[in-house]
């Protein structure tokens, strides 16, 4: 399991009775294999998350029409 530094999700809901799920991974942006888009969308999408970690996995310009608008957000490799 990783979190994105830049995704808000794994952070909400802010509160007394939340936690984080144990053993989560951090990912930084410098530690990132792709550039991806700064919006909170682009920080959360799954395709993203992947071009993180190996950017080299995919073609991403030929993945499938419904993850299209996800690799949008993929700006390259680092």
């Amino acid at each position: 399991m990783y979190n994105y530094s830049l995704d808000i999700v794994p952070r909400v809901p802010m509160g007394f009775d939340y936690h984080r799920l144990p053993g989560a991974i951090d990912l930084r942006q410098s530690e990132a294999q792709a550039k991806i888009r700064l919006t909170p969308a682009c920080n959360h999408h799954l395709v993203c998350y992947c071009a993180m970690l190996d950017y080299d996995l995919n073609k991403w310009s030929e993945m499938p029409a419904q993850d299209q608008p996800c690799c949008q957000c993929i700006k390259g490799p680092m």
